[in-house]
């Protein structure tokens, strides 16, 4: 009697197993380039739509860059599947930009099947974006709606897609504008999790001797809404001096001068010069463009005559909204304080670290507070050695770590990856941001088992 029950669930697990359906699978494309000013059509097509009754689920795009307009084609050969199933942001109570809702469901209850790279709608945009302004086209949801496909056994199979990147054509497109001569004006690349406060720098290169310097800044306000600037890296300068009446449209501008005409300011590349912070409120899968741009206050870098006004450029940054960075890879850098004159050291840990064959990051301080002294207690169960540490400069550390068969392994959480000592050389009450940049063309990278680049989530800290 045992054996044949044993049987039994074996049968059923093994039905079980066979009845298991592929996720519903999206595709975006376009036979046209987003030219500014022009429309720009996107097809949408599914693949493996086999028996299902229903389906819910948002597109999502940077409402800066694109503006949808239309729905010019809608697929005829799925019942029940008309304009009524596509809702545009105008045709919603909240009129939320950057997001169509597709809503359809077989009134009959029969299910219904499409075949594999079955066209089933066309969007067609308003190219908004300046020349080089970025974006993607994916598949997310919101808090209070989530992503659900129903198939034949009542069971939510889910939705998949690989987001289409999108860029509005110009030239010296390298995530920003110019030509790297002059001033750069530099934001990198983040993610953060639905509902969290984040905090990224603004980096300087070329910043030499400079007494004044203003530009203007801007984001999605559908995605990140802004909360605040800090770590204001320029003296005498304010939150008084940063322009905060059109931050809930996406705009904020900014204005330094020496106060003393005496006393320009040369800072090393890469530095930070101040932190803007935004809380996360899209939708898991929405992404912002962070970038310096002419706006209200036009970019102006200015350095003591005869040199007068600098040629300058732009990095463009973004924040992506993810669904929830715990499961993430991360690295943290502990927040602790030290008296002037004093040796003090900082703990870097990792946690979900899983499946990780190699890293590679910067770490970055202000080198008026702190010159680098030692690195210890370096990890043997990775075997990492002095010289995966490189001082690119006083205030910048380099780290490039892999295993040495390339193979993946596993940490437990909190373990202590290795140690920085610094010598406080600053004044007291004085604090520096310990932070992971991509820095001099080398950017953060995480990469697993599968020689697969991976998301990652960077907790900076501190020395005060």
């Amino acid at each position: 009697m045992i054996k044949r029950l044993s049987l039994f669930f074996i049968m059923m697990l093994i039905a079980t197993i066979s009845y298991q359906q592929d996720p519903l699978m999206l595709s975006f494309s376009s036979a046209q380039a987003p030219n500014q000013g022009q429309t720009f059509d996107v097809d949408v097509r599914v693949a493996d739509f086999d028996n299902l009754l229903s389906a819910q689920l948002f597109v999502l795009w940077d409402s800066t860059v694109l503006e949808i307009d239309t729905i010019p084609f809608i697929s005829t050969d799925l019942a029940d599947f008309n304009n009524s199933a596509l809702t545009l942001p105008e045709q919603t109570a909240s009129m939320v930009k950057g997001r169509l809702r597709m809503s359809w469901f077989a009134f009959d209850l029969v299910p219904k099947s499409l075949p594999d790279d079955h066209l089933l709608f066309t969007m067609r945009f308003n190219t908004l974006g300046a020349p080089c302004d970025t974006t993607s086209i994916s598949i997310g949801d919101i808090p209070s709606v989530q992503i659900e496909v129903i198939d034949e056994n009542f069971d939510n199979i889910g939705a998949v897609a690989d987001p289409m990147p999108v860029m509005v054509p110009g030239t010296d497109c390298g995530g920003g504008t110019g030509n790297q001569d002059g001033v750069g004006l530099i934001f990198d690349d983040y993610t953060t999790g639905v509902g969290t406060n984040i905090c990224i720098p603004m980096t300087v290169n070329g910043f030499d001797t400079i007494e004044t310097f203003q530009g203007s800044v801007m984001w999605d306000p559908d995605v990140i809404n802004f909360t605040g600037v800090q770590n204001l890296n320029l003296p005498g300068w304010t939150q008084g001096l940063f322009g905060l009446g059109n931050t809930d449209t996406g705009v904020l501008t900014f204005l330094w001068f020496d106060q003393t005409g005496t006393t320009p300011v040369t800072h090393p590349d890469g530095e930070t010069i101040f932190e803007i912070c935004f809380d996360a409120v899209g939708a898991a899968g929405e992404s912002s463009v962070v970038k310096a741009f002419d706006g209200p206050t036009n970019i102006q870098a200015s350095s003591p005559a005869p040199v007068g006004v600098r040629d300058h450029y732009t990095e463009d940054g973004s924040i992506t909204i993810v669904t929830d960075t715990s499961d993430l890879f991360s690295m943290t850098a502990e927040n602790t304080g030290g008296d002037m004159g004093s040796l003090v050291c900082v703990d870097f840990t990792t946690d979900n670290f899983i499946d990780i064959s190699a890293i590679q990051l910067n770490m970055q301080w202000d080198s008026t507070i702190l010159s680098y002294n030692s690195v210890t207690n370096l990890n043997q169960d990775m075997q990492i050695f002095e010289t995966y540490f490189n001082q690119v400069n006083g205030g910048v550390m380099r780290f490039s770590w892999n295993t040495p068969d390339t193979g993946g392994q596993d940490l437990p959480d909190g373990t202590l990856v290795y140690t920085l000592c610094f010598d406080v050389i600053g004044d007291c009450e004085e604090s520096t941001p310990i932070e992971f940049v991509d820095f001099g063309g080398v950017n953060i990278e995480i990469i697993d088992g599968n020689t697969q680049s991976i998301p990652y989530d960077m907790n900076n800290g501190s020395v005060t």
